[in-house]
């Protein structure tokens, strides 16, 4: 997706909770992050930025277990675009501790022994975790950047309203 374009990456706040809940809250994280980022590469006039934004889900149909997602939005300094990965459930303890405690994913998953990394998010992620191995974080993470960039791409190609 990025062969005509340099690359830069920086680290920018998301203006929300650092374990958000929720997809409204997840997306706006992304949405965030992606217009920080354009805003401060702008004196490089970026053709756009992308912000990606990890967070839970609950859902009356889950009971109290909670699913985890990955958000990721896509700024071009006119419109937002959106995508998001495919999403998996919880462990039953770990979505507990979560709820009762108001702790992140990862210090539950560290504290619940699922790990003995305080450090998921730089490593293979929950997903990691999870599915022992067989999908880490960032093929994780790709699978929403591929879902992103495929809609961004399809509407630049068109001469949609």
């Amino acid at each position: 997706h990025f062969d005509k374009y340099t690359i830069s990456s920086h680290e920018v706040k998301s203006e929300i909770n650092d374990q958000p809940h929720g997809l409204e809250t997840t997306l706006q994280g992304a949405r965030n992050r992606a217009k920080n980022a354009f805003d401060i590469a702008h004196q490089a006039k970026p053709a756009f930025s992308i912000g990606i934004e990890d967070g839970c889900l609950s859902s009356d149909c889950l009971g109290n277990r909670t699913m985890n997602i990955c958000c990721a939005c896509l700024y071009d300094g006119n419109q937002f675009y959106f995508a998001t990965s495919s999403s998996f459930m919880l462990p039953q303890d770990v979505s507990k501790i979560m709820q009762s405690e108001n702790i992140e994913l990862s210090d539950a998953l560290y504290r619940k022994k699922y790990t003995n990394s305080r450090k998921i998010g730089s490593e293979g992620g929950a997903i990691g975790i999870i599915t022992s191995g067989r999908l880490k974080r960032r093929e994780y993470t790709r699978q929403a950047l591929n879902n992103l960039l495929s809609i961004w791409k399809m509407e630049q190609t068109h001469d949609l309203p």
